[in-house]
């Protein structure tokens, strides 16, 4: 059988996701991994020689990301092709899998399963303590342990792709009211680009290196005499903040929610290289 497993990823966790989804399917499969922000434009239409598609992303404010919706719209039709999404998630997604499931089933597939699969965040990072990094929003406090997050996302990746092969079709049931709340964080997401542009700034500390503009999935980032200027094209991905080694890139308000005083990415990931990002 051959399968495509195509992914969105922000700071690394999809991808790990999905190899441990290739390694689940296992060699007597054709496992073929496309990180959608690498690929040429209309590189979809091939995807119609898959017998299963897989599409994995992040999940952003309850809500798959820009660039993953994009490309579910952009998908060959199913005619009946099988299908199934895998949603990288740090503790509850609520319905953020209703939306991607309903573009798959519009588009003519026949979903076969939608997972969550556990993974670290990249966003409300306040410190990190030994192996464990401490997570903070509006008064609310939690630790994450990455490594064994990343050991529990790669067990759940591997057991949904067990259940693929056998046949079993699993789904995450979500109620409506959790589809409101996804829908309204979708709205989020689909503003990130408003948020970015006036809230995100670079201090005085950048020096100039490039690596935000060069990393940027939405090549959204320009390289100006005084730092880095955001573009209206943000993914939310929060990959600039994460990335930058010297940690200038932040945010003007609410800076004690959102400045990730630690930063993340999955281990041994690198970032796609987009050299024509744009400088000046």
């Amino acid at each position: 059988m051959k399968i495509a497993l195509c992914y969105f990823t922000g700071t690394g966790n999809t991808e790990y996701a999905a190899r441990a989804l290739a390694e689940g399917f296992g060699p007597e499969h054709e496992c073929t991994l496309f990180n959608i922000e690498e690929q040429p434009a209309g590189f979809e239409s091939g995807l119609a020689a898959y017998d299963l598609v897989g599409v994995g992303s992040p999940v952003y404010a309850f809500a798959i990301p820009r660039p993953t919706d994009a490309l579910l719209r952009r998908l060959p039709p199913g005619q009946g092709r099988r299908a199934f999404l895998f949603l990288t998630v740090p503790g509850e997604a609520l319905g953020a899998l209703a939306h991607p499931t309903g573009l798959l089933r519009r588009r003519g597939y026949d979903v076969v399963g939608s997972f969550h699969l556990a993974a670290p965040s990249n966003v409300f990072i306040d410190r990190r303590e030994g192996d464990e990094y401490v997570y903070r929003m509006l008064g609310y406090t939690e630790r994450q342990n990455p490594s064994e997050m990343l050991d529990r996302g790669r067990a759940q990746a591997r057991e949904a792709a067990r259940a693929i092969l056998a046949g079993e079709r699993r789904h995450v049931r979500t109620s409506i009211l959790q589809r409101a709340e996804s829908w309204f964080g979708r709205m989020m997401v689909h503003t990130s680009a408003w948020q970015m542009r006036f809230f995100y700034y670079a201090t005085t500390e950048c020096n100039r290196c490039g690596l935000c503009a060069r990393a940027c999935p939405q090549r959204n980032i320009r390289l100006g005499p005084s730092g880095p200027r955001f573009g209206w094209r943000c993914a939310f991905c929060y990959r600039c903040v994460n990335l930058c080694p010297v940690h200038a890139v932040r945010m003007r308000w609410p800076a004690s929610v959102f400045d990730n005083r630690a930063q993340y990415a999955c281990p041994g990931w690198r970032p796609p290289r987009h050299d024509d990002a744009h400088t000046r």
